[in-house]
């Protein structure tokens, strides 16, 4: 494994084990997982939950944020019709 560190974004685990498989050999690879978007909570922690098993099974790290939908909607706040 190289010395390299690469942080990935991920939303969920379909959309990014290509990419995942792609890095996990060239760099000392974490993954974040942040997504206060996805709706309803539900689905969010079936999301982190499947990539926690994926990760887990390539021996990764995974950075875990915190599901907050309040202060992602007050950011996103007037942006709804551009």
């Amino acid at each position: 494994m190289s010395e390299n560190k690469a942080l990935l974004h991920v939303c969920c685990t379909p959309c990014s084990a290509h990419v995942i498989e792609m890095l996990k050999d060239k760099y000392k690879l974490s993954l974040f997982f942040y997504n206060p978007n996805i709706y309803p909570e539900t689905e969010y922690y079936k999301r982190k939950e499947q990539l926690l098993k994926y990760a887990k099974y390539l021996d990764l790290a995974v950075i875990d944020s915190d599901y907050n939908t309040d202060m992602y909607y007050r950011k996103i706040s007037g942006f709804e019709s551009k």
